[in-house]
């Protein structure tokens, strides 16, 4: 089996209820026990020697996470750094990522190494379908010894194991132990491996313990679980990690780009700045406000022939002024400053829309002159403010 479906079996849990049992024998053999079905998905039934129970209470529901936390927890009773954590998720707190549970701890070489196609549970962790009200104790005996569990309200809270021991024995030593908390004797589920014909089943039992412990199936206490959680969490640290640098090369290269653009922008804008003050000083010291496109307009005034200068005395100007103001009808435009030179007129005013003013401009066109609008922005009250370049053709 490769690791994609090794990896999808230890995720994914059984939405079914039925199994088919076996177990695991103290020498190793693994031995079907009556009920179930063939075509169901196998569970091996384990009895580890070294087994405990660990409660967590986390504001996580990461298994990865809970069983690092779990780890950092038990890290000074883990002198072989061999210990197993199985977590499992009992309760969620609502929308929130807080999670409940509990976690099977267990050293590795207490672990099966089973067939790929069996899940692995402890033995007396499917015995609870047997508690009528969910809180007592399910004991499991097989060659070995004895796999008890001590429950309250469907949650194992204690797992004892005792080779070679009696069963009385066991179950005086849960009588004791619940008579020293001033609780009344426990109820017993008892499943003997070793004569399974006088306590029916396990498959039976096994569908009543899920219904009200549905947890359950997403256990897998394997060597092959174990593995299966260790690629996972390498991949994830992985592909965390690559994750993590790709954002910090981002951020750093958009940073970069974002300093060379606005540096860029920087350079252009003192440059357009620089220019437009040579323009205003070399021929229009007057001038105020923006200027667009100085190049634009200083090629203008340094390629107007001198002939074509003289072409328009001032007279002539002002009676083309006066056609323009009155073509159409009177042009609703009062005319602020009027300059003349010999390339052209700077016409600075107001009109009343920007209708206006492109009609204004136009009309210089017709007339056979080159007009620019500039600088044309709206003044409450007044209307719109505008600049008019006219150069002669």
């Amino acid at each position: 089996m490769n690791i994609t479906s090794l990896l999808r079996k230890a995720i994914t849990p059984h939405r079914d209820n039925s199994y088919s049992f076996s177990r695991l024998a103290p020498d190793g053999r693994i031995i079907p026990l009556p009920g179930g079905s063939a075509k169901s998905p196998g569970v091996l039934l384990i009895a580890p020697k070294s087994l405990s129970i660990r409660s967590f209470d986390l504001p996580t529901a990461s298994k990865a996470q809970i069983r690092k936390i779990l780890a950092a927890n038990l890290m000074p009773y883990d002198i072989h750094s061999d210990l197993a954590t199985f977590p499992c998720i009992i309760h969620r707190s609502g929308n929130s990522r807080a999670s409940q549970g509990i976690a099977f701890c267990t050293t590795t070489e207490s672990l099966p190494d089973a067939d790929a196609s069996f899940r692995c549970w402890p033995a007396a962790l499917i015995l609870a379908g047997g508690l009528s009200n969910g809180s007592g104790v399910t004991l499991w005996r097989d060659e070995g010894g004895i796999s008890s569990m001590l429950w309250e309200d469907w949650t194992p809270v204690l797992v004892r194991y005792n080779p070679g021991a009696d069963i009385d024995e066991v179950v005086n030593w849960y009588k004791n132990w619940n008579s020293r908390r001033n609780l009344s004797e426990p109820e017993v589920c008892i499943y003997d491996a070793l004569e399974p014909d006088l306590f029916g089943e396990i498959a039976e039992k096994a569908p009543l313990t899920l219904a009200q412990c549905p947890w359950i199936a997403s256990l897998d206490m394997s060597h092959k679980a174990v593995q299966s959680s260790i690629l996972l969490e390498q991949n994830v640290n992985t592909l965390t990690k690559c994750l993590a640098w790709a954002s910090v090369i981002m951020i750093i290269m958009l940073g970069a780009r974002g300093f060379g653009w606005y540096r860029e922008q920087v350079k252009a804008d003192a440059l357009t700045a620089r220019m437009s003050d040579y323009y205003r000083s070399t021929f229009e010291p007057d001038r105020r406000g923006n200027i667009s496109n100085p190049v634009a307009l200083a090629r203008e005034m340094l390629g107007t022939p001198q002939e074509q200068q003289e072409a328009h005395p001032f007279g002539e100007v002002l009676a083309d002024l006066g056609e323009v103001l009155s073509s159409g009808g009177s042009m609703d435009i009062t005319l602020d400053t009027v300059r003349y030179n010999s390339a052209g007129l700077d016409i600075t005013g107001t009109a009343p829309d920007m209708t206006t003013v492109l009609n204004f401009r136009s009309q210089w066109e017709n007339m056979g002159a080159r007009a620019q609008a500039d600088n044309t922005q709206y003044v409450s009250g007044i209307g719109y403010r505008f600049d008019v370049r006219v150069r002669w053709e």
